[in-house]
């Protein structure tokens, strides 16, 4: 099976207000969710694919499925101390049985 490839594991991190301690609040990240999988390269330029169009992402994250609403589009990966944004989701066929989920590095700490 698929998942007997899902050797590493990623953080998936929210930007989430917290107390500065002094009546205001500042951002840091949490992580809210980890998940193990296989990271691929993708080829990096913009394309079609399936009839959808390719977001210029960089890499792919092949994963144990899990509830796609737990994640939003300011969420990030941490993925080998390596920053990725989420691009696409895809739940292959909708079987649930593992999700493909296209990212981007960042080219800074996010």
């Amino acid at each position: 099976m698929i998942e007997d490839y899902f050797d590493q594991t990623a953080s998936i991190e929210r930007n989430t207000p917290v107390s500065d301690g002094a009546g205001g609040s500042k951002a840091v990240w949490a992580e809210v969710l980890e998940s193990t999988g296989k990271l691929d390269g993708m080829n990096g330029s913009t394309g079609f694919h399936s009839e959808k169009r390719a977001a210029d992402s960089t890499h792919v994250w092949i994963c144990t499925a899990f509830e796609l609403s737990l994640l939003t589009a300011a969420d990030r990966f941490l993925i080998n101390s390596i920053y990725y944004r989420i691009t696409w989701l895809d739940n292959p066929m909708n079987w649930g049985r593992h999700l493909e989920i296209e990212l981007k590095q960042w080219e800074n700490d996010g």
